[in-house]
Protein backbone atom coordinates (compact mmCIF):
# COMPACT_ATOMS: atom_id res chain seq x y z
CA UNK A 1 0.00 0.00 0.00
CA UNK A 2 1.57 3.32 -1.02
CA UNK A 3 2.36 5.82 1.80
CA UNK A 4 0.26 9.00 2.04
CA UNK A 5 2.39 12.06 1.37
CA UNK A 6 1.54 15.32 3.17
CA UNK A 7 -0.13 17.88 1.02
CA UNK A 8 2.29 20.74 0.49
CA UNK A 9 1.16 24.16 1.77
CA UNK A 10 0.12 26.50 -0.97
CA UNK A 11 2.88 28.89 -1.81
CA UNK A 12 2.30 32.64 -1.32
CA UNK A 13 3.20 34.92 -4.13
CA UNK A 14 4.22 38.36 -2.71
CA UNK A 15 3.97 39.87 -6.13
CA UNK A 16 0.20 39.80 -5.79
CA UNK A 17 0.59 42.50 -3.11
CA UNK A 18 3.11 44.49 -5.06
CA UNK A 19 6.22 43.11 -3.39
CA UNK A 20 9.03 41.44 -5.26
CA UNK A 21 9.86 38.98 -2.49
CA UNK A 22 8.86 37.63 0.89
CA UNK A 23 11.75 39.50 2.51
CA UNK A 24 10.49 42.78 1.09
CA UNK A 25 7.02 42.04 2.46
CA UNK A 26 8.45 41.21 5.90
CA UNK A 27 10.48 44.41 5.87
CA UNK A 28 7.35 46.39 5.04
CA UNK A 29 5.35 44.76 7.85
CA UNK A 30 8.16 45.41 10.33
CA UNK A 31 8.36 49.04 9.25
CA UNK A 32 4.62 49.43 9.77
CA UNK A 33 4.84 47.91 13.23
CA UNK A 34 7.66 50.31 14.09
CA UNK A 35 5.58 53.23 12.87
CA UNK A 36 2.64 52.08 14.98
CA UNK A 37 4.93 51.79 18.00
CA UNK A 38 6.33 55.27 17.41
CA UNK A 39 2.82 56.65 17.00
CA UNK A 40 1.75 55.01 20.28
CA UNK A 41 4.71 56.58 22.04
CA UNK A 42 3.80 59.97 20.61
CA UNK A 43 0.21 59.57 21.81
CA UNK A 44 1.37 58.55 25.29
CA UNK A 45 3.73 61.53 25.46
CA UNK A 46 0.93 63.88 24.36
CA UNK A 47 -1.39 62.34 26.95
CA UNK A 48 1.17 62.88 29.72
CA UNK A 49 1.69 66.46 28.60
CA UNK A 50 -2.05 67.08 28.56
CA UNK A 51 -2.40 65.53 32.03
CA UNK A 52 0.31 67.82 33.41
CA UNK A 53 -1.39 70.88 31.93
CA UNK A 54 -4.74 69.74 33.30
CA UNK A 55 -3.29 69.30 36.79
CA UNK A 56 -1.69 72.75 36.56
CA UNK A 57 -5.02 74.30 35.50
CA UNK A 58 -6.86 72.53 38.33
CA UNK A 59 -4.27 73.75 40.85
CA UNK A 60 -4.57 77.31 39.56
CA UNK A 61 -8.36 77.08 39.68
CA UNK A 62 -8.24 76.00 43.33
CA UNK A 63 -5.89 78.89 44.11
CA UNK A 64 -8.23 81.38 42.44
CA UNK A 65 -11.24 79.91 44.25
CA UNK A 66 -9.39 80.20 47.58
CA UNK A 67 -8.47 83.82 46.81
CA UNK A 68 -12.07 84.59 45.86
CA UNK A 69 -13.33 83.02 49.08
CA UNK A 70 -10.83 85.05 51.13
CA UNK A 71 -11.91 88.25 49.40
CA UNK A 72 -15.58 87.45 49.96
CA UNK A 73 -14.91 86.79 53.65
CA UNK A 74 -12.91 90.03 53.92
CA UNK A 75 -15.73 91.92 52.21
CA UNK A 76 -18.32 90.41 54.56
CA UNK A 77 -16.16 91.36 57.53
CA UNK A 78 -15.80 94.93 56.25
CA UNK A 79 -19.56 95.15 55.72
CA UNK A 80 -20.17 93.88 59.26
CA UNK A 81 -17.66 96.39 60.67
CA UNK A 82 -19.28 99.21 58.70
CA UNK A 83 -22.75 98.25 59.92
CA UNK A 84 -21.48 98.06 63.49
CA UNK A 85 -19.86 101.48 63.13
CA UNK A 86 -23.08 103.01 61.79
CA UNK A 87 -25.08 101.46 64.64
CA UNK A 88 -22.55 102.56 67.29
CA UNK A 89 -22.32 106.14 65.99
CA UNK A 90 -26.10 106.45 65.72
CA UNK A 91 -26.70 105.15 69.24
CA UNK A 92 -23.86 107.20 70.75
CA UNK A 93 -25.25 110.39 69.22
CA UNK A 94 -28.78 109.56 70.34
CA UNK A 95 -27.57 108.67 73.85
CA UNK A 96 -25.99 112.12 74.17
CA UNK A 97 -29.18 113.79 72.94
CA UNK A 98 -31.33 111.83 75.40
CA UNK A 99 -29.12 112.53 78.41
CA UNK A 100 -27.58 109.10 78.94
CA UNK A 101 -25.02 109.35 81.74
CA UNK A 102 -22.59 106.79 80.35
CA UNK A 103 -22.78 105.91 76.63
CA UNK A 104 -20.47 102.91 77.13
CA UNK A 105 -22.83 101.31 79.63
CA UNK A 106 -25.76 102.13 77.38
CA UNK A 107 -24.06 100.51 74.38
CA UNK A 108 -23.27 97.45 76.50
CA UNK A 109 -26.97 97.13 77.36
CA UNK A 110 -28.19 97.40 73.77
CA UNK A 111 -25.35 95.39 72.18
CA UNK A 112 -26.80 92.42 70.37
CA UNK A 113 -30.23 94.07 70.30
CA UNK A 114 -29.49 96.81 67.76
CA UNK A 115 -29.19 96.14 64.04
CA UNK A 116 -29.07 97.94 60.72
CA UNK A 117 -32.00 97.24 58.42
CA UNK A 118 -31.72 96.82 54.65
CA UNK A 119 -32.91 100.40 54.11
CA UNK A 120 -30.13 101.72 56.38
CA UNK A 121 -32.17 102.39 59.52
CA UNK A 122 -31.02 101.47 63.02
CA UNK A 123 -33.54 99.61 65.16
CA UNK A 124 -33.36 98.11 68.65
CA UNK A 125 -35.46 94.99 69.10
CA UNK A 126 -37.42 96.12 66.06
CA UNK A 127 -38.18 99.51 67.61
CA UNK A 128 -37.03 103.00 66.71
CA UNK A 129 -33.99 103.82 68.93
CA UNK A 130 -35.68 106.93 70.35
CA UNK A 131 -38.72 104.88 71.33
CA UNK A 132 -36.50 102.23 72.94
CA UNK A 133 -34.61 104.86 74.95
CA UNK A 134 -37.85 106.36 76.23
CA UNK A 135 -38.94 102.96 77.51
CA UNK A 136 -35.47 102.48 79.00
CA UNK A 137 -35.85 105.75 80.90
CA UNK A 138 -38.87 104.31 82.66
CA UNK A 139 -37.25 100.99 83.56
CA UNK A 140 -33.72 102.29 84.33
CA UNK A 141 -33.96 106.02 85.14
CA UNK A 142 -30.60 106.01 86.92
CA UNK A 143 -28.92 105.68 83.49
CA UNK A 144 -30.05 109.19 82.56
CA UNK A 145 -29.27 112.68 83.78
CA UNK A 146 -31.89 114.26 86.01
CA UNK A 147 -33.94 116.92 84.25
CA UNK A 148 -33.83 120.54 85.46
CA UNK A 149 -37.36 120.16 86.78
CA UNK A 150 -36.38 117.15 88.82
CA UNK A 151 -33.23 118.86 90.04
CA UNK A 152 -35.05 122.03 91.17
CA UNK A 153 -37.35 120.03 93.43
CA UNK A 154 -34.57 118.25 95.23
CA UNK A 155 -34.10 118.96 98.92
CA UNK A 156 -30.92 120.63 100.06
CA UNK A 157 -28.41 118.11 101.25
CA UNK A 158 -24.83 118.47 102.27
CA UNK A 159 -22.33 117.60 99.57
CA UNK A 160 -21.08 114.05 99.93
CA UNK A 161 -17.43 113.67 100.82
CA UNK A 162 -15.13 113.68 97.84
CA UNK A 163 -13.66 110.39 99.00
CA UNK A 164 -17.07 108.70 98.72
CA UNK A 165 -17.49 109.87 95.14
CA UNK A 166 -13.97 108.81 94.27
CA UNK A 167 -14.59 105.37 95.72
CA UNK A 168 -17.76 104.99 93.67
CA UNK A 169 -15.99 106.15 90.50
CA UNK A 170 -13.14 103.74 91.10
CA UNK A 171 -15.50 100.83 91.76
CA UNK A 172 -17.54 101.79 88.71
CA UNK A 173 -14.48 101.78 86.42
CA UNK A 174 -13.37 98.42 87.81
CA UNK A 175 -16.82 96.94 87.22
CA UNK A 176 -16.81 98.18 83.64
CA UNK A 177 -13.38 96.70 82.98
CA UNK A 178 -14.48 93.40 84.48
CA UNK A 179 -17.58 93.38 82.27
CA UNK A 180 -19.94 93.33 85.26
CA UNK A 181 -22.69 95.43 83.70
CA UNK A 182 -25.21 94.99 86.51
CA UNK A 183 -22.74 96.18 89.14
CA UNK A 184 -21.66 99.06 86.91
CA UNK A 185 -25.28 100.13 86.48
CA UNK A 186 -25.89 100.03 90.22
CA UNK A 187 -22.77 102.10 90.92
CA UNK A 188 -23.72 104.52 88.17
CA UNK A 189 -27.08 104.96 89.83
CA UNK A 190 -25.41 105.82 93.12
CA UNK A 191 -23.15 108.30 91.37
CA UNK A 192 -26.16 109.90 89.72
CA UNK A 193 -27.83 110.31 93.10
CA UNK A 194 -24.70 111.95 94.51
CA UNK A 195 -24.54 114.33 91.56
CA UNK A 196 -28.22 115.20 91.99
CA UNK A 197 -27.66 115.94 95.67
CA UNK A 198 -24.74 118.20 94.76
CA UNK A 199 -26.83 120.01 92.17
CA UNK A 200 -29.68 120.55 94.61
CA UNK A 201 -27.65 122.67 96.97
Amino acid sequence: MPEDKPTPAPSFDPTTLGFSSIDELKAFVEAQRKKEGDFTKILEAKEREFQKKLEAYEKRLKELQAQLQEREQALQQKEAELKNLVVTNTLTKLAAEKGVLDPEVFLAIVSGKAELTEDGKVVIEGKDPAEFIESLKESKPFLFKASEKEGSGATNQSSPPASKKEELLKAYEEAKKAGDIEKALALKGELAKLEQSEGGE
